[in-house]
């Protein structure tokens, strides 16, 4: 107890902070503030909230209309949702890249992204982020008259 660590999730931290900030439209701190967040990954190797910085920056670009820079931030977090094997993680982060593929008429695109990610679920876990994947998986398989 004599050492603690007050850094801690500081990078989770600075990424709350940074989608409140965006969700307030300041956009351009909460930018400021992810970039302070990858300097924090940087310096003291905390990678456990890695992959949600990368898809919080991607969906600032994307608000922003910088969507090739959005979607290599959505790739960026798929790939190392999946070098961690972070399961949960991957499945947020190919959700926001298929909604960017949905989005520019690329659905075939979307669910080649989403369907091996989702379908790595099991019926019975349910979080918000599996219902967000199965809608936004129904949506594109009925535009795409799969199923």
């Amino acid at each position: 107890m004599d050492k603690i660590n007050f850094r801690i999730l500081w990078t989770a931290h600075l990424g709350h902070l940074a989608w409140a900030l965006a969700s307030a439209g300041k956009v351009g701190e909460a930018m400021d503030v992810l970039s302070k967040a990858f300097r924090a990954v940087d310096q003291y190797g905390e990678k456990a909230y890695e992959v949600e910085l990368h898809r919080l920056r991607g969906d600032l670009l994307w608000q922003r209309g910088a969507v090739k820079e959005a979607e290599i931030e959505f790739c960026r977090a798929v790939e190392i949702a999946r070098a961690q094997k972070a399961k949960s993680w991957e499945l947020r982060a190919a959700t926001s890249l298929a909604r960017l593929h949905a989005e520019r008429g690329d659905k075939a695109q979307a669910l080649e992204v989403l369907s091996p990610v989702q379908s790595w679920f099991i019926e019975d876990f349910d979080t918000a982020d599996l219902r967000a994947a199965r809608t936004l998986l129904q949506t594109l398989e009925l535009d795409a008259g799969v199923g």
